[in-house]
């Protein structure tokens, strides 16, 4: 099934009409796609880390901070942190609390980062070919894990950045 994605121009405005598709992305220079990360904190501080399967094309076996995945066409990014963290994890959010957004220019996506939190149990569910392990890590001991296993250096740099600001 093909993947349709808004299109945004370099400011993140919506343009109207414009439809991206992602077999065929990157096309024009100009154009930008939304995404979503969703941090996963679970109601007793615990932080998750799911590990990208080996069979990814882009950083296979690196960790990420929950969950996340292109916004569809005419999905909010609210919307699409909800499905992706469904998808990806298993997990459903009790809140989820919209942190920042950034623009990653390399790849020309805009991204919209939040905080999702869970209560009850802690079983995470692999997504096929996306995911194959993860751990729960105590927000104390978050920077030293974030130090000695590959992590996005984006995420590292803004987990770091929440951490010292809470």
């Amino acid at each position: 099934m093909t993947e349709l994605w808004n299109a945004f121009d370099k400011e993140g405005n919506l343009l109207e009409g414009r439809i991206l598709d992602r077999a065929t992305w990157p096309t024009e220079a100009d154009l930008y796609h939304l995404a979503v990360n969703v941090w996963v904190c679970h109601e007793d501080g615990d932080w998750l880390f799911v590990r990208r399967s080996p069979q990814k094309s882009h950083f296979p076996l690196y960790f990420e901070a929950g969950a996340g995945g292109s916004v569809l066409l005419d999905e909010s990014a609210e919307e699409a942190a909800t499905r992706e963290l469904k998808e990806e994890t298993g997990l459903e959010a009790s809140e989820l609390k919209s942190l920042f957004n950034f623009t990653e220019e390399e790849h020309r996506t805009h991204f919209a980062v939040y905080l999702a939190k869970v209560f009850g149990g802690k079983e995470v569910a692999y997504q096929a070919s996306e995911t194959d392990q993860h751990v729960w890590v105590k927000e104390a001991e978050v920077p030293q894990f974030l130090q000695t296993h590959q992590v996005f250096t984006n995420q590292k740099e803004q987990i770091l950045a929440y951490l010292a600001d809470k």
